[in-house]
């Protein structure tokens, strides 16, 4: 027996992860699957491999739509896209949602990846109830995202919530969106496994754990660039609570204590006790199944 439901895509900077999201009788996910990003530059690849995800978790089951939660910038209006800042490839002007839709013969929708990580968590996970939720996502890069009475609040131009890229440091290093001093180049995971003199940020918290200083000192800085550009962010929105997700977020308290730290000491407009950080409860297919529901929400 089949069932109908919608296919959620996670473009990540290293894997893709897809979901099926059955709405019969309420929401509940089905089949899930993960696999590497094509980092060959190809876009062929990239498709097919975006192909191959959405037919692995759909089966047998009747697909109303697919979303696809994109970690760059596209065009809502055309579905090309802009920039994909952390995946290799000629993606200005790419048009990814009309070659999806000729491949896979549905309805494609475009949303921002941190955009669907912050809608998943608001519908199903750590923000259930909550009015207005700011979402981040820390791994390859730095998302963000905002849900409002349980909707994405885009902006003007689908683009809200891009916290990554706001300018953290002054003519600082270089951010792949093209600017200078970005909150994701002076913090995004690998940073943070540089400035330890780890190989990747994973390794960083167990080093932290057996008190390796070096490391120590990595995460305080990192973590003191992430609160002063949520501090930034909590000033203007005042989100009843914030989500962090992506690869950092699996360290949990040894993440989330200095962040929460960091933080606080950049809060000044709000009152006390704002500013409040949990982990998402969804895991890392929380993009997934954000983009799946985006095409219902």
């Amino acid at each position: 027996m089949t069932d109908r439901g919608y296919i959620g895509l996670d473009l990540g900077g290293t894997a893709v992860k897809a979901a099926f999201v059955h709405t019969a009788g309420g929401i509940v996910v089905g089949r899930t699957h993960t696999s590497d990003t094509p980092r060959t530059g190809s876009p062929q690849q990239l498709i097919e491999a975006l192909v191959e995800a959405a037919h692995r978790v759909a089966g047998d089951d009747e697909a109303i739509a697919v979303g696809v939660g994109v970690p760059g910038q596209f065009s809502d209006a055309t579905g090309r896209l802009r920039a994909l800042p952390n995946v290799p490839g000629p993606w200005e002007g790419f048009p990814l949602r009309d070659l999806l839709a000729t491949e896979l013969g549905l309805p494609i929708h475009l949303v921002n990846d941190a955009q669907a990580f912050t809608l998943a968590e608001t519908t199903l996970g750590a923000a259930v109830g909550r009015q207005t939720v700011l979402g981040m996502t820390l791994g390859t890069g730095i998302g963000g995202g905002i849900c409002i009475a349980g909707r994405i609040h885009r902006g003007a131009h689908g683009t809200a919530g891009e916290i990554g890229h706001q300018v953290i440091v002054a003519d600082g290093p270089p951010c792949g969106c093209g600017r200078h001093g970005c909150l994701e180049s002076v913090a995004k995971s690998a940073v943070l496994a540089f400035l330890a003199g780890t190989p990747t940020a994973t390794e960083v918290f167990d080093a932290v754990e057996a008190g390796d200083p070096k490391a120590i000192e990595a995460l305080k800085t990192v973590t003191g660039y992430l609160g002063m550009g949520l501090a930034n962010v909590v000033a203007v929105l005042d989100p009843d609570v914030i989500v962090i997700g992506g690869g950092l977020a699996q360290a949990g308290d040894l993440l989330l204590d200095p962040l929460r730290a960091a933080l606080h000491r950049n809060l000044s407009v709000t009152p006390p006790g704002s500013g409040t950080i949990v982990v998402g409860t969804i895991g890392t297919l929380a993009g997934a199944v954000g983009a799946a529901l985006a095409c219902i929400v």
